[in-house]
């Protein structure tokens, strides 16, 4: 047994005596003070918030390392299915040894879902490799970059595939443009409205299998003029002054809980403009102090626009009226149980052309849930502009044919706005 030598006081002469210190017997150690202990302790604490934060704080400012990261491990899933150990670059191609007559070509967004969308690339290349196809896929790595990627789109590409939230798939429709691909979305975003309105699935092997059988379906997109298309809804209120303070402080994915400070700071800065609302040519209302202009249904987490279909060749206009804080907490509440359009003060519209203007200064307009400029701003809808793939149950729904029609003019007959909105809008007036 180790034995360590100690020195203990005397008890009756004061004198420095030593004696041995054994486990169960001998003279009794001394103990360390308790100011020592608790200052360990502290340390140790210390320790663990530093190490915190540099684990769990810093990736969240620090975005070139984030985009790093996704690329590397969109490098490693890749090779692990196959792929080539080419260049170090964004643009990650599938097997050029074998020419085939179909390509996919698929447009990841890195940081989309917390990297969900990374995590379903080797499901995705290897469902659709099984089925005949070449994969190119482009991991994009800052805003535009998945725009540019589908200029001039090669005649045998079957498919562009967007692989991220609603933002991504935006502008992948602009990119697009007037080219005759197909689109699909695999959605995993925040909001995911058109995956959502058009039960895209989400399972690697059925999406694979949905982009085979090529169910696709001719949608209309909105645009803003002299600006970009938006493929669900543009909103001018309090909803545009909280993206444009989330786009300040955004620095990669977006989740729900990321709305919560841009929320706060809009509600203590936010001024209610007056807005008047145009609809083909006939003011609707000239003071309104909520727009929204939807192409689908599904607005965020709830139902703006019920009546709106991607296929009718129209926009459908929820205007509110009163400003203030209450009333938009009752507008909020009659949107979750798809009651607002029976308040007195909402109109809601449908039309072909829209103009937004306001005599105030710096009025925000929100495309697709990122930010979009501001007022003076004309909408008009865009029938039939892009081939979109969905599933079979889905197409046999919608009403539009899948071969690409011409723009063609609406009937005399085919009013403005339907007998029992414009019958509501007229209440709304009296009221």
């Amino acid at each position: 047994m180790v034995t360590t030598a100690r020195s203990r006081p005397n008890d009756d002469t004061g004198r420095v005596a030593t004696g041995s210190c054994r486990e169960g017997e001998g003279p009794r150690c001394p103990r360390p003070p308790v100011r020592n202990r608790i200052v360990a302790l502290l340390v140790f604490v210390l320790q663990l918030l530093v190490l915190a934060f540099r684990r769990l704080l810093r990736p969240l400012y620090d975005a070139e390392s984030r985009r790093a990261r996704h690329a590397r491990l969109a490098r490693q899933l890749l090779l692990l299915e196959g792929g080539p150990a080419g260049k170090v670059s964004s643009v990650l191609h599938g097997s050029r040894a074998r020419p085939s007559r179909r390509k996919v070509k698929i447009i990841v967004n890195p940081v989309s879902g917390r990297g969900a969308g990374l995590r379903a690339i080797p499901r995705l290349r290897r469902g659709l490799r099984e089925l005949g196809y070449d994969v190119e896929i482009v991991v994009t790595e800052r805003a535009g970059q998945a725009e540019e990627a589908c200029f001039g789109l090669e005649s045998n590409v079957a498919a562009v595939v967007a692989v991220g939230g609603d933002g991504t798939l935006n502008e992948v429709i602009n990119g697009v443009g007037d080219q005759p691909t197909p689109i699909a979305v695999y959605s995993t975003g925040t909001a995911n409205c058109i995956g959502t309105e058009f039960e895209i699935p989400r399972e690697p092997e059925l999406f694979c299998r949905m982009i085979d059988e090529g169910c696709a379906v001719c949608l209309d997109v909105a645009e803003v003029v002299g600006r970009r298309r938006f493929h669900s809804f543009a909103g001018v209120g309090f909803d545009a002054k909280v993206v444009e303070e989330l786009s300040k402080v955004r620095t990669g994915a977006i989740l729900m809980s990321a709305y919560i400070r841009p929320i706060l700071t809009a509600l203590r800065s936010y001024k209610w403009p007056r807005v008047a609302v145009e609809v083909d040519g006939e003011t609707i209302r000239s003071e309104a102090s909520f727009v929204i202009v939807s192409n689908i249904r599904t607005y965020a987490i709830m139902e703006a626009a019920p009546a709106a279909s991607a296929t009718d060749g129209l926009l459908d206009i929820c205007i509110f009226e009163k400003p203030g804080w209450l009333a938009l907490a009752r507008y909020a509440l009659g949107a979750f149980t798809r009651t607002h359009t029976l308040d007195h003060d909402v109109v809601y519209v449908q039309g072909r052309h829209v103009r937004l203007s306001t005599a105030a200064d710096r009025v925000p307009i929100q495309i697709d849930g990122d930010q979009g400029g501001y007022l003076p701003a004309e909408l008009r809808v865009l029938p039939g502009a892009i081939r979109f793939l969905v599933p079979a149950h889905v197409q046999a729904r919608l009403t539009r044919p899948a071969s690409r029609p011409q723009d063609r003019p609406r009937p005399a007959e085919t009013p403005t706005r339907s007998r029992p909105l414009a019958q509501r809008r007229d209440r709304a007036v009296l009221a």
